[in-house]
């Protein structure tokens, strides 16, 4: 099994990263678009679990979300209801 992360400072009102950058997340689309992006280019894979985590930052909400997938699964293959 792997284990892919994905970490998305979300935007806040007024909210500055170090150095003054705004966060680069300022909607939900934008988290989409990247998980469909990684997706796509791994269409043998099957997904196990997802979760979601958050912590809060500087003015800034830090967004984790973990995928633990396996390679060499069947296009379409239904996911593990055993859990």
């Amino acid at each position: 099994m792997k284990v892919k992360f994905f970490a998305f400072p979300l935007w806040h009102k007024g909210a500055r990263l170090f150095g003054g950058a705004r966060p680069r997340v300022e909607n939900a689309g934008e988290i989409e678009a990247a998980m469909n992006e990684w997706l796509a280019g791994r269409p043998g894979i099957r997904i196990v679990q997802v979760q979601q985590t958050t912590s809060p930052g500087f003015g800034v909400v830090f967004l984790y979300l973990t995928v633990w997938y396996e390679e060499g699964a069947e296009p379409g293959a239904a996911p593990d209801r055993g859990r």
